[in-house]
C-alpha cells in the first residue's frame, strides 16, 4: 500500500506543469503520510498487543506526524530535484 500510493500520487503530480518540484514533494509527503501513517501506527500498536480501542485512538494514530510527515516532504522533493537533474543530465538515454 506505501509505495504504490507514493508514486501514484507522485505520478500524479507529476502531470502538472504549473506546479514547481518543491511544492509537488511538499504535496506528497503530505497526502503520503496523512493517508499511511495511521495505518502503520495501528500496525504497530497491534503488535505490542495494545487494546484495539486504545490503538484507535486518533492521537496515537497520528503519533509522531510532524516529525514523519517532514521526513516524508524532504524525501519527496529530492526525489523530484534528483530526477529533473537526472533527466537533464542523461537527455539521449
Amino acid at each position: 500500500l506505501k509505495f504504490p500510493l507514493f508514486e501514484a500520487v507522485s505520478m500524479f503530480l507529476s502531470l502538472l506543469p504549473n506546479m514547481s518540484n518543491v511544492v509537488k514533494g511538499l504535496v506528497v509527503g503530505f497526502i503520503f503520510t496523512t493517508a499511511t501513517l495511521p495505518i502503520t501506527n495501528f500496525r504497530y500498536r497491534m503488535s505490542i498487543q495494545t487494546p484495539v480501542n486504545e490503538a484507535l485512538n486518533p492521537k496515537l494514530l497520528y503519533q509522531a506526524y510532524p516529525a514523519t510527515v517532514v521526513r516524508d516532504m524532504v524525501y519527496a522533493i529530492g526525489r523530484n530535484v534528483l530526477t529533473v537533474l537526472l533527466l537533464s543530465k542523461f537527455t539521449g538515454l
